[in-house]
């Protein structure tokens, strides 16, 4: 079974969701969660799209619930959180038409070299 494993990049101190996919923590206690691919032909752009919909959900789920509108820090933790997991997990997966559609959807990034 092929997998992306997608981590949270800092250490998560907002609560996740318990019914959420099974949820691990790396060597340094951050958040991760594998996420399957396996069923996915992601040389094919519908295949690529789920994917990263794929990837942008569980990067959700590590990264904690959606905050209220007056908790404006929470909110920008969680929506730094999941941008370095979304774009960490793209990276790992290696995917050319995964990472072109992660382009489109965030002009003006780069990925960061492991």
């Amino acid at each position: 079974m092929k997998f992306v494993i997608l981590a949270a990049l800092a250490a998560v101190t907002l609560p996740v969701a318990a019914n959420a996919a099974k949820i691990t923590t790396t060597a340094d206690g951050a958040p991760q969660i594998a996420v399957a691919i396996d069923d996915l032909d992601l040389a094919r752009p519908a295949g690529a799209g789920v994917a990263l919909s794929r990837i942008r959900n569980a990067a959700g789920h590590v990264c904690g619930p959606v905050t209220l509108p007056s908790e404006l820090e929470k909110a920008k933790w969680r929506r730094a959180c999941i941008a370095r997991a979304t774009e960490g997990a793209v990276h790992d997966l290696g995917a050319p038409l995964v990472t072109a559609r992660y382009f489109r959807a965030e002009p003006g990034r780069t990925l960061a070299a492991n």
